[in-house]
């Protein structure tokens, strides 16, 4: 592709001028020195509702650890000549979401962009319509690229496709999924801590065997799911290597498995083991490019933690 110049607030305008490149609705309030802040849009869908939301009458709200599909306010619309860079607003990693959303619009791109948000912390984040949560870079190329956008344009509103896909990853969340394997962790070492007492409890009422019973039903029960750990030795060979394994945790789930790695708050899911697997590599090298290209005084709490861990657990070469 040619090499693109990046575009100051003033000539930003001066393209828009031209038509090779097109905002409705833009707001001159949201023309950054060299950036545009591109708005939370009328309509969401999220983990936790069954029904999308209409953030032009109420807001948002993403519980911990659920996702949701994000309309973004303006429609735009890229000249051939036009490539937009983006990433997500400050204001959403001060406050522990991670955005998903493609690195960048691709020349002749129209319609209206989606994002994905995950709250990767303990607490409820309220996200209201018309809020700047994503930042973009425009860059005119020197000539027009063989290669432009060739896919359809961004539709208006959610499809059907879209909103059945968030809908149905409802479930436990990542959270619930933490607990209940602390619960089970419990479990087992107070079935192990019964285990050495049995020879003194040989001879004691029916009552009492008769809960050990049902302790030992509920064992067998427990060790036909596979919750891990395992280790994951390897991220992206020749650009990234691991210090040491990462575990991770695998669970079933009504539509595949899931792997999680709780120590960073980082899941993805999948049709079979393998898949969810390599989701989750993929996912984990994303999270920490995403964090150490923010400004460290920029990022909250949890996702300094998370970087934190990350880097001393990943090495580029």
């Amino acid at each position: 592709m040619p090499a693109p110049g990046l575009l100051v607030d003033r000539q930003i305008q001066a393209v828009m001028s031209l038509g090779l490149l097109k905002i409705a609705g833009f707001d001159t309030d949201r023309l950054e020195a060299a950036s545009y802040d591109f708005r939370v849009g009328p309509t969401a869908a999220v983990t936790t509702a069954s029904r999308p939301v209409d953030l032009r009458e109420q807001p948002l709200v993403l519980e911990p650890y659920a996702a949701a599909l994000v309309l973004v306010e303006e429609i735009i619309e890229l000249s051939e000549r036009v490539l937009g860079r983006l990433g997500a607003h400050s204001n959403l990693f001060r406050r522990g979401i991670f955005a998903s959303v493609g690195p960048q619009i691709d020349p002749g791109y129209s319609g209206r962009m989606r994002v994905s948000l995950l709250n990767m912390t303990e607490h409820p984040f309220l996200i209201r319509h018309k809020t700047p949560f994503i930042t973009a870079e425009f860059h005119l190329l020197s000539e027009v690229p063989l290669k432009t956008y060739s896919g359809p344009p961004g539709e208006p509103e959610l499809t059907e496709e879209e909103i059945n896909q968030i809908l149905g990853r409802g479930g436990p969340s990542l959270k619930d999924v933490h607990r209940d394997i602390i619960q089970l962790l419990q479990t087992m070492k107070d079935a192990a801590t019964l285990g050495r007492d049995m020879p003194r409890l040989v001879g004691l009422q029916e009552e009492t065997i008769g809960k050990m019973t049902s302790v030992t039903g509920y064992l067998q029960g427990l060790s036909a799911c596979r919750f891990g750990p395992v280790p994951l030795t390897t991220l992206e060979p020749g650009r990234y290597e691991l210090t040491r394994d990462i575990p991770v945790v695998l669970q079933p789930s009504d539509d595949g498995f899931t792997a999680t790695f709780f120590d960073a708050n980082i899941a993805s899911g999948g049709d079979t083991e393998e898949e969810a697997v390599d989701n989750l590599r993929t996912l984990i090298i994303d999270t920490f490019d995403l964090l150490e290209s923010v400004e460290p005084e920029k990022l909250g709490r949890e996702p300094r933690r998370q970087l934190q861990l990350l880097r001393s657990l990943i090495r580029r070469i």
